[in-house]
């Protein structure tokens, strides 16, 4: 009998071991681990290089973005790095804009699965009146394909780009606009094909135009539908809140403006949001 309490007393020890190990390879299969070793993108380290963003293709091949203090000469540039997916640099850093005057900073980047991507910065007095928004796509062997401003109107300020790409290379363009909505400073944006060519006019994402809408974000899907999301001022009931608008792969919106935050009192503010391939998002 004693023998008995033994072997089984032994048994639920080993399944204890066994259940133990199981738990932690599983948590030990679901921690983010560190890929190879901190690494700096830009090579030219004179003044300061900020405002970075990055974007990856389905192959796992990057691009990374940044504004470049006096390296093109004047101001702040619009530099990028691409790199292959064992995070090899890819060529050398090119710079993005071709007018070097007043300065260009606020970079963001979007890839398609193919490695297509296209990069978008404002530039300061390029389109005469104040910051205008320009945009540069490349091929996905890094070679320039279509540069130009997105903005239509130059009146005011454009400012705060933010770039989202389909599968297939079809891109989005949207930035923070004053005066574009009626009622200050609103969401504008344009989609452009693959080769540059837009697509519709620019447009309006925010339905509420009272007081300011600014600092938005975009994702998209694989298959074109995108989501705006920004800030506002008041429209929560208590200062700045996050709002959103979704919009079908046609450029037509998908139910109405939301609300974001729940949590209305004090500022809620610098949002971001990611989409998956399916559409799935978070905020």
């Amino acid at each position: 009998m004693s023998l008995r309490k033994n072997i089984t007393s032994q048994l639920r020890a080993l399944l204890a071991i066994i259940l133990f190990t199981s738990v932690m390879v599983e948590n030990a299969s679901a921690q983010i681990l560190a890929y190879g070793a901190e690494t700096i993108v830009n090579t030219t380290t004179a003044g300061n290089q900020s405002d970075p963003a990055i974007a990856m293709d389905a192959s796992g091949n990057y691009v990374v973005v940044w504004a470049s203090e006096d390296q093109d000469g004047e101001d702040f540039g619009i530099y990028f790095q691409r790199y292959d997916n064992t995070g090899t640099a890819v060529g050398v850093e090119t710079q993005a804009n071709v007018t070097t005057a007043f300065g260009q900073r606020n970079p963001d980047v979007a890839m398609s699965a193919t490695g297509e991507f296209a990069i978008c910065w404002q530039s300061n007095f390029e389109d005469t009146d104040g910051l205008g928004v320009w945009y540069a796509v490349y091929d996905n062997s890094g070679t320039l394909v279509q540069r130009q401003r997105v903005n239509d109107s130059a009146a005011d300020e454009q400012m705060n780009p933010k770039v989202a790409m389909r599968h297939d290379g079809y891109f989005i363009v949207g930035y923070a606009d004053d005066g574009q909505d009626g009622n200050g400073v609103g969401i504008s944006y344009q989609p452009f094909s693959v080769t540059g060519v837009a697509q519709i006019g620019e447009s309006v994402a925010n339905p509420t135009t009272t007081g300011y809408q600014a600092l938005p974000d975009i994702a998209m899907d694989s298959a074109g539908n995108y989501t705006w999301v920004w800030q506002t001022d008041g429209q929560d009931g208590d200062r700045a809140g996050i709002f959103g608008q979704r919009y079908d792969q046609s450029y037509s919106t998908v139910g109405s403006e939301f609300q974001v935050n729940t949590t209305t009192a004090g500022n809620q503010q610098e949002v971001a949001i990611a989409k998956n391939y399916n559409g799935d998002v978070t905020k």
